[in-house]
């Protein structure tokens, strides 16, 4: 049995608990599916709030933890460093992954906001991002909203 309006619970702490407490090998298949829909909005949502934290730690730039609290304007070609060296990722990778979240967080903010919003997932993020960017490099938030889950 999966809890009353699953389906209208937005992604969040509340959702995660919800979530959490269901034994999935209790489940009719259509409530299995009610939920793998939930956990895939869940997991947009924590996609686009990692997303976020990786663009903030890039912006910290390396240097000692001290009281100041410091941040760059922009990043700079070593700001995906610190993801490589906190998440274990290859230099291709970790540049892969930072400079996709700073794209979508500075330039097509609606779509980060439609991740963290659990409605976009970052495959139709990144795929809406390139085509925007080859046909209006200023930005197309609405195209990249199309054709979302949902």
């Amino acid at each position: 049995m999966i809890p009353e309006g699953l389906a209208e619970v937005a992604p969040g702490p509340e959702l995660a608990r919800a979530l959490a407490g269901i034994e999935l090998s209790l489940l009719s298949g259509y409530d299995c599916v009610e939920v793998l829909k939930a956990q895939y909005r869940q997991v947009n949502h924590e996609r686009a709030r990692l997303m976020a934290t990786m663009v903030e730690a890039g912006l910290c730039g390396v240097g000692p933890a001290d009281d100041e609290l410091r941040r760059m304007a922009v990043p700079d070609e070593f700001s995906a460093d610190e993801v490589r060296a906190a998440l274990v990722l290859t230099r291709r990778a970790a540049d892969a992954q930072f400079w996709l979240a700073h794209d979508l967080l500075t330039r097509l903010p609606a779509v980060h906001a439609a991740m963290d919003a659990g409605v976009l997932d970052e495959p139709r993020s990144q795929s809406g991002l390139l085509s925007c960017v080859r046909r209006r490099p200023a930005g197309c938030a609405g195209g990249c909203l199309r054709g979302r889950p949902g």
